[in-house]
């Protein structure tokens, strides 16, 4: 099919032709039929294409199949993409959408929710899934209003579900707890030693020892290692990157490529979150999110007398105030700090054969 993109073909008077070739075996053989039709507008060929591809997959699908709402939400993120590079919708918001769409994918497959049961007690889950990981609420609201525009988008132009189960949800019906989630150096040990899984100890103890954001930590090369310092580019809040002072670790790290992999692969924060939300549980302690790991370094790194601004060089902080609201709280943590422990509060490797090398 030359000069077809994704099986669409722009022509010299300015409308776009669809071509499917759709290829079946039978007890005859292999055959083929081609479907072909113009259209004036891009956003019409796309959503003709998206129909035919459901209906191909299932043509007695119900339409609130999880499955079928995959196809759908992809023309979403291809029409947000193609307004984006027409000026009308900012980089960000493709952004946020694929976000959301990705975490609400994988609750809809962890919980095997299908699209019609979808309620604002539903909605919970995806908030607390959120705040697990460290995001705000103006942040989760954003999410939620992305993807309820995702499903009103799927209603009115693919007509693959009846309707939006979250049309008359209310986005400021989510509303943050004030957590300050900072656990004692003993709670943070015996939740380490429930770790059981090598890669995932390593992730926790670096995030604990770095103070940096989880998606900086698993977005970190080997490269960006020079002179003892470390630079955080990638997975930084307002994607401001910073440099701080590199550490010593009890193992070894990677020469090449990232430093922090679950067996060789990437990681995903939720399956982080999961293990040491898990080792709390095994613990018998509170359950604590991956982004109080970072509470836990500048509390206690503001407990021991560093200065804010040098605080603020290794945790990224834009804001001063940030951290002075930090300090007033760092104060009453200042007798659990424990000497005989690294930095005051890090946990002991404890490792089986030592020294991990």
């Amino acid at each position: 099919m030359s000069g077809y993109k994704n099986n669409i073909m722009k022509l010299p008077n300015g409308r776009y032709r669809v071509r499917i070739n759709w290829r079946k075996q039978s007890k005859h053989g292999a055959s083929s039929l081609i479907k072909m039709k113009t259209f004036a507008r891009k956003m019409d060929a796309d959503n003709w294409l998206l129909r035919q591809k459901t209906r191909r997959n299932d043509p007695h699908a119900n339409p609130d199949d999880t499955v079928l709402l995959k196809v759908v939400m992809e023309g979403w993120l291809n029409n947000i993409a193609q307004l984006v590079a027409r000026g009308v919708r900012s980089g960000n918001y493709l952004v946020r959408c694929r976000t959301s769409w990705k975490n609400l994918q994988w609750l809809l497959e962890k919980c095997g929710t299908q699209v019609c049961a979808l309620t604002p007690d539903w909605v919970r889950k995806y908030e607390q899934h959120r705040q697990g990981l460290g995001r705000h609420a103006y942040t989760i609201r954003n999410e939620v209003s992305a993807l309820r525009a995702g499903l009103r988008w799927a209603c009115n132009k693919s007509n693959q579900i009846g309707a939006n189960p979250l049309q008359n949800f209310d986005t400021e019906q989510i509303e943050r707890v004030p957590k300050y989630e900072v656990p004692t150096p003993e709670q943070l040990q015996r939740v380490f030693d429930k770790l059981t899984d090598l890669d995932t100890r390593k992730a926790v103890w670096a995030l604990l020892k770095l103070g940096c954001r989880v998606g900086a930590l698993l977005e970190l090369t080997a490269e960006r290692l020079k002179g003892g310092y470390v630079e955080f580019r990638e997975g930084v809040k307002g994607r401001w990157g910073y440099i701080r002072p590199w550490p010593e670790f009890p193992y070894r790290l990677p020469t090449h490529g990232l430093l922090f992999t679950k067996a060789g692969k990437a990681w995903r924060q939720c399956t982080i979150l999961e293990r040491l939300q898990r080792a709390c549980e095994d613990a018998g302690e509170q359950k604590i999110s991956i982004h109080a790991l970072r509470h836990t370094f500048v509390t206690y790194t503001l407990a021991r007398g560093v200065p804010l601004s040098t605080t603020m060089m290794m945790t990224g902080h834009r804001n001063l105030s940030t951290l002075e609201w930090y300090n007033n709280r760092a104060k009453m943590y200042q007798d659990y700090l424990d000497d005989r422990r690294e930095d005051g509060y890090m946990p002991r490797w404890n490792d089986r054969n030592g020294r991990v090398e």
